[in-house]
């Protein structure tokens, strides 16, 4: 694909802040503010108990997968760092008439990144497909913000072939990048995430946002579908004539969905489910003023 014309890609930028402006505005501000820099407190690290430490402070899910007891850390902060990670794999590129998984993910992305921007905390960006990843450090300013959106809207080329996610999050991991604050925003269709989600969870206060297209929760094609998975190139026949064959999609989708959100839940962190018919706005706001109770 040839690479953007740089005056269209610039107004490409700017449509996606002013539209990620309005959504923080108009619904986020104060509710961001208050989930993440409430206490003035921010997450630092999960370490063993040690006498004197805080019983409050426990991490329940870290404390029963080790067997041991871990606290969390929290260090007095003034400013927060968040590091958007986005899955820019060719599931992502998949999409009905409403908009793609792509689309929906720069759009959550983007509207975090300028709550984060207004509230003047650093942010970052670890984007990821099948050639590697791309990281924009966090940072301050309208420059940064504009970094991040250039990079998110910049590399819309469908790479085929098996993504390496392991070694791109461990890299990211080892990176020992300054943050507090993580969004993973993903379809997570990938099998490697296990351990990945553990390890995060120990770097950084993490959310998940789980992104679904509603035809692969809900297929309502009656007749055989041939179909690509575009990451390994395979085509596969897939009958939808019968209400059990729709039953049995609808079931698989579910589980898939239940599976990552217990795996989120183990490491002590939560998942947001997102549907891309649908706005996400009510899904944020109810967990940014959760957080902020």
């Amino acid at each position: 694909m040839a690479k953007k014309d740089p005056k269209e890609l610039l107004r490409e930028v700017r449509k996606l802040e002013i539209r990620a402006r309005r959504i923080s505005e108009q619904h986020f501000s104060g509710d961001y503010r208050s989930a993440f820099r409430g206490s003035g407190l921010s997450f630092s690290e999960v370490r063993p108990y040690q006498y004197g430490d805080e019983v409050r402070n426990i991490d329940w899910n870290v404390t029963a997968r080790t067997g041991e007891a871990h606290v969390k850390i929290f260090e007095e902060e003034r400013e927060s760092s968040v590091l958007l990670i986005v899955d820019n794999t060719a599931s992502m590129f998949f999409g009905g008439k409403n908009s793609s998984k792509r689309e929906k993910a720069i759009e959550l992305a983007a509207t975090i990144a300028y709550s984060a921007f207004a509230s003047n905390d650093r942010i970052g960006l670890f984007l990821f497909d099948a050639s590697g990843h791309q990281l924009v450090p966090p940072g301050k300013g309208k420059t940064r913000l504009f970094k991040i959106l250039k990079t998110l809207i910049e590399n819309d080329r469908i790479l085929k072939g098996s993504t390496d996610l392991q070694t791109s999050v461990s890299e990211l991991v080892s990176m020992n990048i300054r943050s507090n604050i993580c969004f993973f925003i993903s379809d997570f269709q990938s099998e490697n995430y296990h351990r990945l989600i553990k390890l995060l969870s120990l770097k950084y206060d993490l959310t998940g946002l789980y992104i679904e297209d509603a035809f692969e929760r809900e297929a309502q094609v009656p007749f055989f579908l041939n179909a690509i998975d575009v990451e390994s190139d395979n085509s596969y026949t897939l009958p939808f004539f019968s209400s059990m064959a729709r039953n049995k999609w609808r079931t698989a989708a579910e589980e898939r969905w239940k599976r990552n959100r217990d795996l989120f839940r183990s490491a002590g962190a939560e998942v947001l489910y997102i549907d891309t018919a649908k706005s996400f706005v009510p899904i944020l706001l109810n967990y940014f003023k959760m957080r902020g109770k």
